[in-house]
């Protein structure tokens, strides 16, 4: 709730960009935290910070894609894409995580630590494309 009140003010100051992606570490920090922080603080505490990427994620994402695009028609499409397409990280995870967790020996806390790496690779090389395509501007 705190994030739906917070975030249009946030977006303005700092940039829906910025927001994203600080987001998005925050959440990776918050899965890599998991192998080593326990208990219910622990719970609580990871809970709120991944929390704020889910509440961040599916807002800035649209809104990044219709500044981006030119072309109204375009805009209209590649938004429709990217909504359409956010169901197929859950698809992808909910297939894995089975035989993952379970090779894990069921230790779900590394299996978490596994994802906020994995997550946090990905990031950052997006991040890096994304600082080539818009910081050369």
């Amino acid at each position: 709730v705190g994030v739906t009140i917070l975030l249009p003010w946030v977006n303005a100051r700092y940039g829906d960009m910025l927001v994203f992606v600080l987001s998005q570490f925050f959440f990776v920090g918050a899965m890599a935290m998991t192998a080593v922080w326990k208990g219910p603080l622990a719970v609580l505490v990871l809970s709120l910070v991944m929390g704020v990427m889910l509440g961040v994620h599916p807002n800035n994402s649209l809104t990044i894609s219709e500044r981006i695009i030119d072309s109204a028609r375009l805009r209209a499409s590649v938004v429709a894409m990217v909504n359409a397409t956010m169901p197929l990280g859950q698809i992808i995870v909910g297939l894995a995580s089975g035989p993952l967790i379970h090779s894990l020996m069921g230790r779900i806390e590394l299996y978490f630590a596994f994802v906020g790496v994995l997550h946090g690779l990905v990031l950052c090389l997006s991040s890096g494309i994304m600082l080539i395509e818009f910081g050369t501007d």
